[in-house]
């Protein structure tokens, strides 16, 4: 049966098809301001749809129908509408879904994924976000968007080992600074080594960002007190310039006095 690229219309899409949709929204990033800035939001949006023809092509799929952008745009804002009205756990950190992202990862991660890019490009946008991406994000999913997406893995092997990460990583959350790495696979510790490396940098940025709010905070109590050592001086000049007029006041009134008795004395 031969397959027919030109056939762009809705169709019914499958856990997996949706799984790979998403997986290229975040390989490509298809926002404005974050992704490849020499590639227009379009552009992007036709490399999607270009890796799902790929896709089918290698998988022979019998339907032969690829989705329209519009679908590919709508299950984007499906994803972010789901990943909004998640609750977050309590150690959530940003962008530490990225680590370990790849296609074979649960529909929740990637969903969040896209909801951290989408933030993101709202955050250079509005000016909130300065300065190059974040390392987990630039880092994560590097290679050639029009190299084809490895279709051959299984996926039961790297959803174990997802699970994996996540299970030590939650202990080392648990445990702390006291953790115990005997226990970490080799097939998982350089993942977790890493994860923990972009913890710890994390943690390091958030004690400097305090330590910074704590500068300035003193700072600004040293001017208030200083400002209101100067308003307390200034009132006790402006107190003891008014004594000075009112002393002027009453010697010049005597001197009048004194004077107009002078005068009726002389007439």
């Amino acid at each position: 049966m031969s397959f027919n690229l030109n056939v762009r219309h809705r169709s019914r899409l499958s856990h997996a098809d949706v799984k790979l949709i998403l997986f290229l929204i975040v390989q490509i990033k298809p926002f404005k301001y974050v992704g490849d800035r020499t590639l227009s939001q379009s552009r992007k949006w036709d490399l999607i749809q270009q890796k799902l023809e790929q896709h089918k092509l290698r998988s022979h799929h019998p339907a032969g129908v690829v989705p329209t952008v519009r679908t590919l745009q709508r299950q984007m804002a499906t994803a972010l509408q789901r990943a909004q009205h998640r609750h977050q756990t309590d150690h959530y950190v940003p962008f530490l879904v990225f680590t370990t992202l790849s296609r074979s990862s649960p529909l929740v991660d990637l969903e969040l994924a896209v909801l951290e890019l989408y933030n993101l490009s709202e955050a250079y946008k509005t000016g909130q976000t300065v300065g190059p991406l974040p390392e987990q994000v630039s880092q994560a999913l590097e290679g050639d968007l029009l190299a084809d997406v490895d279709l051959e893995l299984p996926e039961s092997e790297p959803t174990r080992a997802h699970s994996d990460v996540l299970d030590h990583l939650r202990r080392s959350l648990l445990l702390g600074p006291d953790r115990d790495d005997s226990e970490v696979p080799e097939s998982v510790a350089p993942i977790v080594s890493r994860i923990r490396m972009v913890l710890e940098q994390n943690r390091t940025f958030y004690n400097e960002c305090l330590l910074m709010l704590r500068l300035q905070s003193a700072a600004m109590n040293e001017r208030l007190i200083k400002l209101e050592e100067l308003v307390i001086a200034s009132g006790k000049t402006m107190d003891l310039r008014k004594q000075e007029l009112e002393d002027e006041f009453k010697q010049k009134t005597e001197r009048e006095r004194v004077l107009r008795s002078i005068l009726l004395l002389l007439n």
